[in-house]
């Protein structure tokens, strides 16, 4: 058995960020969902990952990375990363490899 007050602090959070999630007030942020993995056991996000914005938004959860630091690894900004997760733009085809190099060697 475990008590609310152990998740809370495996997960660096307050009870009242707990309740919040449970009651979807408010979703987690993306910096949570690495220790939300862990701690389940499982991804409980559900992103499709046929297109590139799929499998960019899914790499971020797991690994923590906010659109602004995923686009920094990549030498552009959060607003080209939400473009791409949206579909709305599609990167060059240099940076599509340098996308999915980054996404299979992590």
């Amino acid at each position: 058995n475990i008590l609310i007050k152990d998740v809370c602090t495996m997960l660096n959070i307050t009870r009242e960020t707990l309740r919040a999630w449970e009651h979807n007030i408010y979703e987690p942020f993306v910096t949570h969902y690495p220790l939300i993995i862990s701690f389940l056991g499982y991804n409980p996000c559900n992103f499709e990952t046929d297109s590139l914005g799929g499998k960019i938004k899914s790499f971020r959860h797991l690994h923590g990375l906010t659109q602004d630091q995923f686009g920094k690894l990549l030498d552009t900004n959060g607003s080209v990363v939400w473009q791409w997760e949206s579909n709305k733009r599609i990167p060059v085809d240099k940076t599509q490899k340098r996308i999915l190099t980054l996404i299979e060697n992590r």
